[in-house]
């Protein structure tokens, strides 16, 4: 079920956690009541945004503020299409050149399944592909 806060304000921040925040993700993964503060739950820190009222979280690589476009609702889950209004990332861990240093940033990724779903971390291949454009 999606968060009230989220209703309420019509904002969100997604934040990208980096390998290591594993426990605090599950944490923040559970619905807590309203006045419960999952982020002091997970033992996380909040991070100022510039665009939006909810904070980001210390710790991750980059954080996406966003506002709600959309709202999609089907019986099993709720999606939530939002509008990036501010993105910011770790300049320790990117470059104009390279992009993301995947060795050092270590993102955390899930990959889910029907079984449960596994942590895990992307790591670069050194090969670059231009985009594919249609006429």
């Amino acid at each position: 079920m999606i968060k009230e806060n989220i209703r309420q304000t019509g904002e969100f921040v997604i934040n990208v956690p980096r390998a290591g925040m594993e426990d605090a993700v599950m944490t923040c993964a559970k619905s807590f009541p309203p006045e419960v503060d999952e982020l002091k739950e997970a033992g996380l820190v909040a991070r100022p945004t510039v665009k939006v009222k909810p904070p980001g979280i210390e710790g991750c690589l980059a954080w996406a503020e966003c506002t709600v476009e959309e709202e999609i609702a089907r019986e099993k889950f709720v999606l939530i299409v939002g509008r990036v209004v501010h993105l910011e990332a770790d300049d320790r861990f990117f470059s104009i050149e390279n992009g993301m240093d995947f060795e050092k940033a270590m993102p955390l990724c899930i990959m889910g399944s029907d079984k449960g779903m596994q942590f895990v971390r992307p790591t670069a291949t050194k090969e670059m592909g231009g985009y594919a454009h249609h006429p």
